[in-house]
């Protein structure tokens, strides 16, 4: 009896690893007219070099004035675009009291419409402020990153004191982990009466 006691299978439970996310951050005002202008000399800075590295670039025989009155409109879109983007940003966080996604759509749907509106074409002014407005909503709400979870994530906050194996279980493979699982399990899941389970 002790040797089939032994022999008894190990659970099955699988174990995944828990993330204490801390989204709800306090509320803080923000210094709106700080904010964006800080936004619009770094706007301004880096549409600068760009415009004299396109004109360096550019092979035309067209007059210095034209090259100079093209390059203002792409500098002074950019530098506007970018204060408003982030002046708006702030400016609805405070009136709103709430540090959350919908803060960087409106940011983005008004300095999406500023770039747009260089196109002179009202369709692509609009296009250009929900696409806007969309895409940095979206890199807000999911975590603020673009390029993947970095030290100031909010998700990045393991608790690291405790060694990996108590942390996450036992390792597992990503077949076992992603795909199979026991029957037993899917049934404890279901219930023996779901319909999935019915022949």
């Amino acid at each position: 009896m002790s040797e089939a006691q032994d022999q008894q299978p190990k659970s099955t439970k699988l174990y995944t690893p828990t993330f204490r996310v801390q989204l709800n951050k306090p509320f803080q005002p923000v210094d709106a007219i700080e904010v964006a202008t800080n936004a619009g000399i770094g706007g301004l800075l880096v549409s600068s070099v760009f415009a004299a590295g396109y004109n360096s670039l550019n092979k035309s025989q067209a007059p210095a004035f034209h090259r100079i009155r093209l390059s203002g409109v792409l500098v002074g879109a950019v530098t506007v675009s970018a204060a408003a983007y982030s002046f708006i940003e702030a400016l609805s966080g405070n009136l709103r009291q709430k540090n959350d996604g919908v803060n960087a759509f409106y940011g983005g749907l008004v300095s999406g419409s500023i770039i747009g509106s260089v196109s002179k074409n009202v369709a692509k002014t609009v296009g250009c402020g929900f696409a806007f407005g969309c895409i940095m909503g979206l890199v807000s709400w999911g975590g603020q990153s673009v390029t993947g979870l970095g030290k100031d994530s909010p998700y990045d906050s393991i608790d690291k004191s405790e060694p990996v194996p108590k942390l996450f279980g036992e390792k597992q493979g990503v077949w076992d982990a992603a795909y199979r699982r026991p029957m037993s399990q899917t049934i404890e899941m279901l219930g023996e009466d779901s319909i999935a389970l019915k022949k």
